[in-house]
């Protein structure tokens, strides 16, 4: 198994996603309009973020020791940061995480597996906006995970992703791989079903719009100094960034 499967063994106790005849499913339901170009058929339930998960890794793979931003420090549930820290600790690279919480970094750094893996314990957005002063390391690849959304009112998890996102454009590289978590492109990418997920799925269809933390990511890119496109969109976004010449 790979690195991110072998991950995700450990934390698909909250399996929806498959792909089978060339097709997602969630809870069952076929996403029609997704093209199928990164994943084989293999009928097994997945956590909602492996295949974009999957590919970012895939993407990530092809950059030499990496340098990856990750907001918002995760040690329990899906365990991002710990896959972060495997991977360089693996291939090389330069991996920091950052989160306000002084918790996330105090049980995240005792399991760090790499030297060059950094638990910083601050505003994101302050950190990001200063990123000269942590490295002079330009980014490859970043991770945006703080702040947790509420879906019945998204606006300030989305506002703060937002400000997150236009301070690490400076940082990066000509070329960037951008993962924003807890962004699903439709109600079928909601992680559970309940009397919320049916009141998301009645405003999208009178709207079309879907609450979630990269909900403003356009506000940001389409005037930056990089062009980009989505590589994958599922219940988290994955977008490549390239500079404009």
């Amino acid at each position: 198994m790979s690195l991110v499967e072998d991950h995700f063994t450990a934390v698909d106790n909250e399996a929806h996603i498959t792909c089978r005849e060339n097709t997602y499913f969630v809870f069952d339901e076929p996403d029609n309009d997704c093209k199928i170009e990164f994943t084989p058929n293999d009928d097994k339930l997945h956590h909602i973020n492996f295949y974009t998960m999957k590919r970012f890794f895939d993407l990530l793979s092809q950059i030499e020791n990496p340098v990856i931003v990750e907001t918002g420090t995760s040690a329990t549930l899906v365990n991002s940061s710990h896959l972060f820290d495997k991977y360089i600790s693996k291939n090389g690279g330069f991996f920091c995480t950052i989160d306000i919480n002084p918790g996330a970094a105090h049980h995240f750094r005792p399991h760090i597996t790499s030297p060059n893996t950094s638990a910083i314990t601050a505003d994101s957005v302050q950190v990001l906006q200063n990123w000269d002063k942590v490295t002079d390391k330009k980014i490859d690849a970043v991770y945006l995970d703080s702040w947790d959304v509420e879906y019945n009112n998204p606006l300030d998890a989305a506002q703060h992703c937002k400000k997150e996102l236009q301070s690490i454009l400076p940082h990066l590289k000509d070329h960037a791989i951008l993962l924003i978590d807890d962004t699903p492109r439709e109600p079928l990418y909601l992680p559970w079903r309940n009397d919320l997920s049916q009141q998301i799925k009645m405003m999208y269809e009178i709207t079309s719009v879907m609450p979630g933390k990269g909900m403003l990511y356009k506000d940001v890119l389409d005037n930056s100094e990089f062009n980009y496109k989505i590589e994958m969109h599922q219940h988290q976004l994955l977008l490549i960034l390239d500079r404009k010449v």
